[in-house]
């Protein structure tokens, strides 16, 4: 199956919620970024105690994309023209990785609802 997709951490854990909105997603690779994993298991860790964390994560079949140099500065950029809307940092980034290999941004922040190349899904 294609990569068609970028999964932000909201993705991430409704489709493991099994959320009936992210049905037509599964089996979809799940391509993310380390800053989405990283707030992901911080996530977990909220959830359930650190064992019951670390196997939902270890179950998780996922894919990274590789952040350079030059993302950091484009993720900063988008931040700051945007910073009336007061983005996170993680989904700067992630709105440029995916931009940046040609994915669909999946997302359940409003926030990103009217961007180009995001598919909202509440």
């Amino acid at each position: 199956m294609n990569a068609d997709y970028f999964f932000d951490t909201y993705a991430i854990i409704k489709m493991v919620e099994g959320k009936e909105n992210y049905r037509k997603y599964h089996g979809e690779p799940i391509i993310t970024s380390l800053y989405n994993i990283y707030e992901f298991s911080y996530y977990l860790l909220r959830q359930y105690d650190r064992n019951k964390a670390e196997e939902v994560l270890n179950k998780l079949n996922y894919n990274l994309i590789e952040t350079r140099e030059e993302d950091l500065m484009a993720a900063a950029n988008i931040k700051f023209e945007n910073k009336e809307q007061q983005l996170s940092y993680v989904d700067c980034m992630g709105y440029t990785l995916a931009g940046k290999n040609n994915l669909k941004f999946l997302t359940g922040d409003q926030k990103f609802e009217d961007k180009e190349e995001v598919e909202y899904v509440k």
